[in-house]
């Protein structure tokens, strides 16, 4: 598989990340989509030359995030850093992990404004009274967590949830 390379080192590449005692990484098809995406966004920034340590750095950091909040949200969001007014470098990845949760966030809100929470038949308003051994007390209802998350109605329908 072609890399994108800088002064002979690779830009993007299939660095294995371990992450809890697994190896999680880009299969070779999607590590080959993220090196053109890559290339093309290297070529918007032709005057930027990189360290090797930056290079390196980018290449696991971009893979990382790749693997992490999915190839097309971040293909997204260089699409839409490429096009931003006054860009005038490679963005950063830290600049590019920013940019993914505000996207997650956006995503999280129209998933909740398309399944709006409905309470199950346990709780008030999505609270239930819990019987403590100092009392009672007040606390979330597990059908209000689930949809907090952003879980499928589906699933919040095996807790219990009438629609």
């Amino acid at each position: 598989m072609e890399r994108i390379t800088a002064g002979g080192l690779q830009l993007v590449g299939s660095k294995g990340l371990s992450t809890l005692g697994r190896e999680l990484r880009l299969s070779d098809e999607q590590a080959e989509k993220l090196t053109t995406l890559c290339r093309q966004m290297q070529a918007y920034y032709p005057h930027q030359e990189f360290l090797e340590e930056t290079i390196e750095g980018y290449q696991f950091d971009l893979e990382r995030l790749s693997v992490l909040y999915g190839l097309d949200r971040v293909r997204t969001v260089l699409l839409n850093m490429r096009i931003e007014p006054g860009r005038k470098w490679f963005p950063h990845p830290s600049d590019v992990s920013e940019a993914l949760e505000e996207l997650m966030k956006k995503e999280r809100e129209e998933e909740r404004e398309a399944n709006p929470w409905h309470q199950c038949g346990r709780c008030s308003s999505g609270m239930v009274i819990v019987e403590r051994e100092g009392g009672r007390t007040a606390e979330r209802c597990q059908c209000w967590i689930n949809w907090k998350r952003g879980e499928p109605a589906a699933d919040r329908k095996s807790m219990g949830v009438s629609e």
